[in-house]
């Protein structure tokens, strides 16, 4: 790792040591006294979370017969009553920690994990240290849950200390899991390794990776677990602050699910409030994250009650345990599914599908309690279970898992569930496809290969929207992939959901710099509507107009102000068939869209339109408040921003001053880390409406705070993750450069030429023609400021060529007037 990255430079071992010791200071004394007495979150228990490394570890040493290519003993089942048994008690017993019931395996465990934190870094593989007594405890808490036979024992503990494939890098494997999903518990963890261990301050950082300066980054671990310390759990019994969280989210979650069924239970609603209040989850995500909980704890009842178990004990149990989830009992529904799941006096065999649906019907509940992984998990485990007897089961089982994971990790922007959401739907492909890896179905399962590939490019688009090129571009190729095989005359609408999917993908691989993406994204929209019809399927046909007008938006913003003009009409024709009491959201939705098409229109010099516009966003801000939908508020308030700066840049000041307000409205919503592409736009049209501001009073402080917004803009649009939009930051901060060049300083503008000539690396004359005209005529400028005529003269005569072959009769004759400004001849150029 570089120091200099963090500004240490060649002082490092001095910083390290006021690291150290900061760390060793109040909070971490603070800390100490907390965790040795068990009192925090459980959510965020460092104990816990090494017990839960130390159940998957084990999860899977028990089900890694395949270990380094040799199969170990066909004795050893995974899917035996042993291996379930004892996977299922590891999880139950961790389950209980909240409960105090932990205490014996946490004694074997983690009495002394701070003597494990040095062996869990990498390039500690080597020698295993204090991690044999661990290995050793691990296999005495299995032992107490099984009834293998000796013979077996051998190979289970042969495989546990395995140092390639066993318990301790599986254990190390699963913490660092553990420190990347659990902010909270990392910064504890974090906390304390710097205290004893500062001599390893260099792979901490490279694990966890800050981007701040390390003396910002201590503070900020310093505050977050004050926060933590201000909701702990002390003796059964939580705070007042906490509790008074809890009532206020319990308000929101009530609305919601009144709204959404009156007969969601009560004791539900309090758990979920209590949940998320516990674990802070943003509020710009409260109702998204409500919503989705919800949805889950009505699919759970829907789910547990669309079959019955075929051993009349068995569905004796699974009733009480449907009737505690219906009152909201979660915990105790899950502990009556457990003892059934766990219970080894059962035929394995002869109630194989019992025990399969025993497992899909806890995931339902585990879904509800919003334990993700764990309800992947279980329904994996069904699909496996029952395999060689039901493909279709298996098929649908693991769908299913899939979707719940892609939706929290839509919501949440949590990778590790999309991750584990893309390997069950690739095992489901494998399933349509009889194993073959070719990308084709098996004979009379068309239809579920086509479904199984548009889930898969459903979830890489998620991962796309987060910024990744790459999982973009899967999307294309799986929607694609599904089209093929999805025959429209024999399911019109399944075909037309694919489409609009296919569509969405291109749209946004074609926003960020991709003019054919965009123009196929709008085809496949066009497409969709054939099917989509308003009389078919009104909802649908709204949603995929929506699209199409975002897209032509899209196009209009490039250039086309065709496109511009039918995306009006078209979200006109929309809000004809809506209203703000029937559809509230998609009506917001739909004006938000409509008022940023006529901004851009109204940018061309229609004023009319930039007042209608600012009127539909307006009207969209009566349903997204900022309280109840803090994103879709933060949205609107940058498109106001670009409508007032619009006016601005015509002269009216106070219209400027508006969108320099709105836009940093919007910045106390998005953060880089909560929605770093759309702060990163803001920021770049802030620093637009600065140097504006600058220009027109004649005053040198908003010129740099422009510069200084563009700057931190390029931190998020960088050339290899969103090219065209790096280029045109580039581009923008050129231009702020060249206005503080017009104050005599010298330096920027050459710092304009170097920011100029970087844009132009990334744009080209072919795919973004007017943009790479506009830069050449900056670029000019600048040399002339520069006094390199001959320079300047190349780059003016490029951009001519581009204005001529695309007849922008307009542009042409600016630029000639520019030229002649500048003392260069346009005689004989055409």
């Amino acid at each position: 790792m570089e120091f200099i990255t963090f500004g240490l430079g060649a002082v490092a071992s001095n910083i390290i040591g006021q690291a150290t010791q900061a760390i060793t200071g109040l909070a971490a004394e603070r800390l100490e006294g907390v965790i040795g007495n068990r009192s925090i979150d459980p959510g965020h228990d460092v104990e816990r979370a090494i017990l839960s490394a130390h159940c998957l570890a084990m999860k899977f040493v028990i089900e890694g017969i395949n270990i380094d290519g040799k199969k170990r003993a066909s004795s050893l089942d995974p899917y035996s009553p042993n291996s379930i048994n004892a996977i299922t008690s590891l999880r139950i017993r961790i389950e209980k920690i909240g409960k105090g019931e932990f205490e014996q395996i946490a004694a074997d465990l983690a009495t002394n994990w701070r003597e494990v934190v040095p062996s869990t870094f990498p390039n500690q593989d080597r020698d295993l240290g204090e991690l044999n007594n661990h290995i050793s405890a691990a296999l005495k808490d299995l032992r107490s849950l099984t009834t293998w036979t000796e013979k077996n024992w051998v190979i289970v503990e042969e495989a546990a200390r395995d140092k390639r494939y066993g318990w301790a890098p599986l254990f190390k494997a699963k913490l660092h899991e553990a420190l990347k999903k659990d902010s909270s518990f990392r910064e504890i963890y974090s906390a304390y390794v710097l205290k004893s261990h500062s001599d390893q301050i260099d792979q901490i950082l490279d694990l966890l990776g800050p981007d701040a300066g390390l003396e910002s980054w201590i503070q900020n671990i310093t505050s977050r677990l004050e926060k933590i310390e201000a909701g702990i759990l002390r003796n059964g019994r939580i705070n007042e602050d906490t509790a008074e969280t809890i009532r206020n989210v319990e308000e929101t979650v009530n609305r919601i699910a009144q709204n959404l069924d009156s007969s969601i239970s009560t004791v539900f609603v309090h758990y979920l409030a209590g949940w998320l209040a516990r674990e802070g989850v943003p509020k710009d995500k409260y109702e998204a994250t409500i919503e989705l909980a919800l949805h889950q704890y009505l699919s759970g009842l829907k789910y547990l009650g669309q079959h019955q178990n075929s051993s009349p004990r068995i569905e004796t149990k699974r009733q009480e345990a449907i009737t505690l989830f219906q009152s909201g009992r979660l915990d105790e529904a899950e502990f009556v599914l457990d003892s059934l799941i766990e219970d080894p006096t059962e035929s394995y065999r002869r109630e194989l599908n019992s025990r399969a649906n025993l497992l899909a019907d806890r995931a339902a509940i585990s879904a509800a309690k919003m334990d993700i992984i764990g309800s992947m998990e279980f329904l994996k485990r069904a699909a496996g279970m029952i395999f060689e007897v039901d493909e279709a089961q298996a098929w649908s089982w693991l769908i299913r898992g899939g979707e719940i994971g892609r939706r929290h990790a839509e919501i949440t922007g949590d990778r590790y569930p999309l991750e584990y959401a893309i390997d069950l739907f690739h095992q489901a492909l494998q399933i349509t496809a009889n194993g073959s890896p070719q990308r084709h179905p098996a004979k009379g399962r068309a239809a579920e290969w086509s479904q199984t590939q548009n889930f898969i490019g459903s979830a890489h688009k998620v991962a796309g929207d987060w910024g990744d090129e790459e999982s973009m571009v899967k999307a294309v190729a799986s929607f694609r992939d599904a089209l093929k095989h999805c025959i429209r005359n024999n399911s019109p609408l399944d075909w037309s959901m694919i489409q609009n999917n296919l569509g969405n993908a291109l749209v946004a691989i074609g926003s960020r710099g991709y003019p054919e993406a965009l123009e196929q994204g709008v085809s496949a929209f066009r497409a969709a509507l054939t099917e989509r019809t308003r009389e078919r399927a009104p909802a649908e046909w709204a949603e995929t107009q929506s699209n199409l007008g975002v897209a032509l938006v899209i196009l209009g913003e490039q250039g086309n102000t065709e496109a511009l003009r039918e995306s009006i009409t078209l979200f006109r024709s929309i809000l004809n068939e809506l209203s703000a009491e029937s559809s509230p959201f998609l009506w917001a939705t739909i004006q938000n869209n409509l008022g940023h098409a006529l901004i851009g229109y109204g940018g061309k010099g229609d004023e009319g339109a930039l007042n209608e516009g600012l009127i539909a966003m307006r009207k969209a801000l009566k349903v997204w408040t900022r309280e109840k939908a803090a994103y879709n508020w933060a949205g609107v308030q940058l498109n106001m921003g670009n409508a007032l700066s619009s006016f601005g840049k015509g002269g009216r000041i106070d219209s400027l001053l508006e969108g320099i307000e709105a836009y940093r409205l919007a910045l106390e919503v998005w953060t880089v880390e909560t929605a770093p592409t759309p702060w990163a736009k803001t920021l770049n049209n802030l620093g637009s409406a600065l140097v504006s501001l600058g220009e027109q009073t004649g005053e040198k402080v908003p010129i740099l705070e422009g510069i200084e917004s563009y700057r931190s803009s390029l931190a998020v649009r960088t050339r290899d993750r969103a090219p065209f939009q790096w280029a045109n930051t580039k581009h923008n901060l050129g231009n702020a450069l060249m206005v503080l060049g017009g104050y005599g300083d010298a330096e920027a503008v050459l710092d304009a030429i170097s920011s100029y000539q970087d844009a132009l690396n990334e744009c080209s004359e072919e795919t973004e023609p007017l943009l790479y005209a506009t830069t050449k005529t900056q670029l000019a400028l600048a040399f002339v400021e520069a006094n390199r005529s001959a320079q300047a003269k190349k780059h003016f005569r490029d951009a001519e060529l581009v204005y001529q072959r695309l007849s922008c009769t307009d542009e042409l004759q600016r630029l000639h007037s520019t030229m002649r400004s500048c003392g260069i001849d346009v005689v004989g150029v055409h």
